[in-house]
Order: C-alpha cells, then structure tokens, then sequence
C-alpha cells in the first residue's frame, strides 16, 4: 500500500524514536533535503552512503490519452528525481521475504487464488521389510601346544684360584744433594735492589710534586638555589578582544577573530556556508555583519568570504 509522509511528520517519528526533541529533528530534516536538494541542482546527483543515491533524469516529450475525454495529449518533458536503495538497506528490507518463491501468474488468476495455499500431496511411504540377521558360525578353538621339557642345566666348572703376584720392591728415594751457591753471586742482588728502591723513590716524589702544582682552588658556590621570577602575562579576554570586530546586537557569541576566508562558488549560498564552515546554519548572520555584506541574496561568484571566530557568551 502506497502511504506518503511529509517532513514534519517523518521528524514527529524519529523525535519519537530517538529521545531527541521535536526541534531538533525538524531542523535536521529540513537541512537534509535541502542538502540533497542543493547537490542535485549542481551536481544532479547525490548518493548518501547507506540509504541511496538521488539522481536527476531528463525526460522527453510524449504524447498520451485523457482516461476521461479519450483525447490525445501532448505532455511535455521535464526532469525528475529518482532514487536507487543501497544494497543494505535494499537487503535489509527484503530480507522477510528471502524465503518466498517466484510464481508465474497468469491473466486470470483472482484474489482468492492468489490467498489460497496448495499443500502438495505427498505419497505414502512404503515400509520395507527389515531382513533377518545372519548368525556367524562360531569359531572353534585351536588346541593348546604341548609344553616343552626344559633342558637341564649343565654344571659350570669351578674357577681355579688365582696365584699370588708378587708386588715390586719400592726403593727410597735417594735425598737431594744440596745446592751449594757461591757466595761471589749474591751481592750483586742486593745492589740491584737497592737501586729499585732508589728509582721507585725518585718517581713518587716527582708526581707527588706535580699534583701539587696543577691542584687549583676552586671558588667557593653557595648552596642555596637561584629562584628566578616567572613574569605572567594575563591573556585578553573575549569581551576585550571582542571590541576590535563587529557584533551581532543580542547574539549569543562573541566576534573575536577571523578563521579563514572561504572563496563564493556557483550554486553556493550564505546558509551552506555557514554550515559548513561554523557547523550550524543558524550562524549566519554573524557572517553577514563581519563580512558587513548589505545583500546577503545577491553574492557573485568569486567573492572572498571571512569567516569569522566565535566564543560563546557567559550567561
């Protein structure tokens, strides 16, 4: 059944749905088709992920008959707007009825035949006669092998008693003959030392020396760390900023800067603008009193448009 919806109501539902307030919907559905709308007179087409794609189609004349006059009529072309489903909405909505069957149906066929349901007859099912188990002969067991006698073990011979080997005489070992040193060679050791001793000296002396030489006093620091004073620079505040620009009498914004300068295309408007640059639609005017625009309808293209910077009024 064909059942049209208008925007108000289709904004009534989901305000409904979601929880969010009427206002609210009723502004986002107004933007949305006026959004679409805008996209199909530049672009004559818009495709919105997820629900379709809009397409503009040029439709040439033709000529038709007047149901009630049976006159011949002219009807000229126009263009109008079509719309193609994504594929998971389109799933999605024809998924209740994956499960039906194509039927052909003719010319003739009523209503009552369409509603009536044929349950296809089905044959009973003949029972089949289980067969009889066959019974396996039995095995018949096999007679046990006889045991071997096991063969006497013959008597091992007795080990005969090993003679008694002589251990080898050890000899004592004979006594060092002691060394006998010349009593010619020893005082030259004691030079040599001496001599060491000397050298040894002589070098601990001369680095204890220049150590002492190369030692500098260092001056003296003081243990207390130097605070230095962090100078703090209060930063303007937005009413003070606000006095260099423009403002909208009664607005709920201040005018404190400039963010960009957004350049005027063909087919663009203050409204899509303001939208896209400050998020809301409804911030408009304040880029007509920064920008001091005298004819907001009437924009060439081209024209450099200055986006101005807004902070919120305390309330």
């Amino acid at each position: 059944m064909e059942q049209k919806i208008s925007q108000l109501e289709l904004a009534a539902k989901m305000a409904k749905r979601t929880g969010i307030t009427k206002q609210d919907t009723e502004n986002f559905v107004r933007i949305f088709f006026e959004t679409i709308r805008e996209g199909l007179m530049q672009d004559k087409l818009v495709k919105v992920k997820g629900l379709g794609t809009f397409k503009l189609i040029e439709v040439s004349d033709r000529e038709s008959v007047d149901v009630n006059t049976g006159e011949r009529i002219r009807i000229e072309g126009h263009t109008k707007v079509t719309f193609t489903p994504d594929a998971s909405l389109r799933d999605q909505v024809n998924r209740p009825f994956s499960e039906f069957e194509t039927t052909v149906l003719a010319d003739s066929t009523s209503q009552e035949d369409m509603e009536r349901i044929d349950t296809p007859a089905v044959p009973p099912v003949k029972k089949t006669e289980e067969p009889a188990p066959v019974q396996k002969p039995e095995p018949k067991p096999e007679p046990k092998p006889e045991p071997k006698p096991e063969p006497k073990p013959e008597p091992k011979p007795e080990p005969k008693p090993a003679k008694e080997e002589k251990a080898p005489e050890q000899k004592a070992p004979e006594a060092a003959a002691p060394v006998q040193q010349s009593e010619g060679s020893s005082w030259w050791k004691w030079l040599l030392i001496i001599v060491l001793l000397f050298i040894v000296g002589g070098v601990c002396y001369y680095f204890g020396t220049q150590r002492g030489t190369n030692e500098v006093t260092e001056p003296a620091v003081d243990d207390e760390p130097v605070v230095e004073e962090e100078v703090i620079v209060a930063e303007p505040t937005p009413e003070e900023l606000a006095k260099n620009y423009p403002q909208v009498e009664g607005g709920d914004y201040w005018i404190v800067g400039e963010v960009c300068v957004h350049e005027m295309q063909v087919g663009e408007g203050l409204l899509k603008i303001a939208r896209k640059e400050l998020g809301n639609s409804d911030l408009m005017e304040y880029i007509i009193v920064f920008n001091d625009i005298k004819n907001p309808d009437i924009i060439p293209p081209g024209a450099q448009i200055r986006i101005p910077k807004m902070v919120r009024k305390d309330k």
